[in-house]
């Protein structure tokens, strides 16, 4: 007996089958779903944010990145634990304007003192960066 029409149709339908089931495999994993989502959200940041908001937090990052890239190992320490007390100021900071008075406008001053903090951090490792080229 001939078994190669039985087998066509088996493969025909598996040729489809199979990619499509590792394809959904991978996008319910927790690896695509976090690339996925912050494509998504710098997506429609950049699309529906103002340049000078959107631009502050992503200048940060590369920023960042760029200057542990350009540092020696005993620097990339320094600037890593002087991130992390950057940071806590920013939120302290930025919480105490958030309660100052109890009315709206304090949550619109705490926003715009952690973006003029952020442009200013962003802009302090740009120069440091350039200062090492």
């Amino acid at each position: 007996m001939d078994y190669s029409p039985i087998i066509g149709q088996v493969w025909g339908m598996l040729a489809w089958f199979i990619p499509a089931a590792l394809l959904i495999g991978l996008l319910k994993s927790p690896w695509a779903k976090g690339h996925i989502g912050e494509l998504l959200v710098r997506f429609f940041a950049h699309r529906q944010l103002d340049e000078q908001i959107y631009r502050c937090p992503h200048n940060l990052t590369l920023n960042y990145k760029a200057a542990m890239q350009a540092l020696t190992l005993a620097q990339q320490t320094q600037l890593c634990d002087a991130t992390r007390l950057w940071m806590k100021l920013r939120d302290a900071d930025c919480t105490l304007l958030d309660s100052l008075t109890g009315s709206s406008i304090d949550r619109i001053n705490s926003a715009l003192r952690f973006l003029d903090m952020t442009k200013q951090r962003a802009d302090d490792l740009a120069g440091l960066t350039d200062s090492n080229l």
